[in-house]
């Protein structure tokens, strides 16, 4: 049992239950979202986060950010020539 995953989820399906905000009232937009998601450090995120706390639609794409992030480093590891021209 993955105790972080289960709560990581959890908070998930609290968040599409409560907070579904289709309608992306209040959103601070893709690319502050992108920006959350590459350099967290270089904006104040306090104010972001407790927004996409209550907000399904920018957890939804603040996730998808990351793992696209993270699947980009991931497959660029130093000395990898593939994406080379």
């Amino acid at each position: 049992m993955d105790s972080e995953k289960d709560l990581i989820d959890a908070f998930e399906n609290l968040v599409h239950r409560d907070f579904p905000n289709p309608e992306r009232v209040g959103c601070p937009g893709r690319e502050v979202l992108a920006q959350l998601a590459r350099l967290p450090s270089d904006i104040e995120p306090s104010h972001l986060l407790a927004h996409v706390r209550k907000c399904a639609s920018c957890f939804d794409e603040l996730k998808d950010l990351r793992k696209s992030r993270a699947s980009i480093e991931v497959n660029s590891k130093p000395g990898d020539t593939r994406s080379q021209g």
